[in-house]
């Protein structure tokens, strides 16, 4: 493996879960990178060189619109169930007054 100037590149951070969706898109790309774990952290660091980057900006707009997607659909989720968020105030309030009955 030849050595990499990785001053010369710009550099980007991901977090694990989005790791294998941004390097399956790269790679679809044909964008060359340089990748780096960060020690004692949950995110990556990616390096690549200045032509690139219209296509790497343009990966990770797809990656946020697919993160925001899933955050969506787990709202929607949590919306189906109306009665959860009623039980959970409900309990909340129960341990409120118990708190208050037992000073």
């Amino acid at each position: 493996m030849k050595k990499v100037n990785l001053e010369r590149y710009f550099k980007l951070f991901t977090n694990d879960e989005a790791e294998i969706f941004f390097d399956n898109a790269l790679k679809q790309q044909q964008i060359d990178f340089v990748k780096r774990d960060i020690p004692d952290s949950k995110f990556t660091e990616y390096f690549f060189n200045e032509k690139d980057l219209p296509f790497v900006e343009h990966v990770n707009e797809c990656l946020k619109e697919k993160e925001s997607e899933e955050t969506l659909n787990t709202l929607e989720k949590f919306k189906r169930k109306p009665f959860v968020f009623e039980f959970l105030t409900f309990v909340l309030i129960l341990l409120i007054i118990l708190l208050l009955f037992s000073i």
